[in-house]
């Protein structure tokens, strides 16, 4: 692997459930793996400093986000991070363009606007601008939500499941667009899914989580080849 850009050791205690994890990733695109309640979504709400953990640290290239022990914790507004939630999360009573925009950025208004112009005509939104939510596609929501994250020109980007909703075609389609995304936008990655075809698709790296921890690490197609675990072999048969 690469030198790392991303390092990451996490640990929250919750009533039940104990997420420990500890791993790396280079300039790439890394998926996250596990079954629901492993904690792959607990991982992404820390990183991007809506949960702070017991103890550990988050460091991106050679910034610290993170750090217990030096009691270091940037809210989420103060972390370069793009994030995409698995519902989208955007407002309905907002158009399309609003709706980019509302995406936090360090740039003039006349900045954002011609961000907002640039995505929009990137990912296929022309037209859109006026329109609401609950007036666009799937598809579309999810580029509009894409292009929210990408707005702040983020040095990390990070997906919860952003395609799990979508119908089979659909979620082929959006998945063909993340790796347009990632060849246009050249930044790390993370993306969570339960789905091991898609990251297979979409990553060369996978970090298999299982019931908190991490149960196995490397190329899909190593996974595929010799599951760590019976849990595992589940998730990729």
């Amino acid at each position: 692997m690469s030198s790392p850009v991303l390092e990451v050791r996490l640990r929250k205690k919750l009533p039940g459930f104990t997420l420990d994890v500890a791993w790396d990733m280079a300039d790439d695109l890394v998926c996250l793996l596990g079954f629901s309640g492993s904690g792959k979504s607990m991982t992404l709400q820390m990183l991007a400093g809506l949960i702070r953990p017991d103890t550990g640290h988050i460091r991106l290239r050679d910034k610290v986000y993170c750090d217990t022990e030096r009691g270091i914790h940037l809210p989420p507004q103060k972390r370069p991070f793009g994030y995409v939630f698995q519902d989208l999360a955007l407002f309905p009573h907002m158009t399309v363009a609003r709706n980019i925009l509302y995406g936090k950025a360090a740039m003039t208004q006349r900045e954002k606007e011609d961000r907002c112009r640039e995505l929009m005509d990137r990912f296929g939104l022309q037209g859109l601008a006026s329109r609401y939510p609950h007036e666009i596609s799937g598809g579309q929501k999810q580029r509009v939500a894409l292009a929210r994250a990408l707005l702040r020109k983020p040095d990390l980007l990070l997906l919860d499941e952003p395609f799990s909703a979508l119908d089979r075609p659909l979620r082929l389609s959006m998945r063909r667009f993340l790796l347009e995304i990632r060849e246009s936008f050249p930044l790390p990655i993370l993306m969570v899914t339960h789905d091991m075809d898609e990251a297979a698709e979409l990553s060369s790296r996978i970090i298999v989580y299982e019931g908190g921890r991490i149960s196995q690490t490397g190329h899909p197609e190593a996974i595929r080849k010799k599951p760590a675990s019976l849990t595992v072999a589940r998730l990729v048969a």
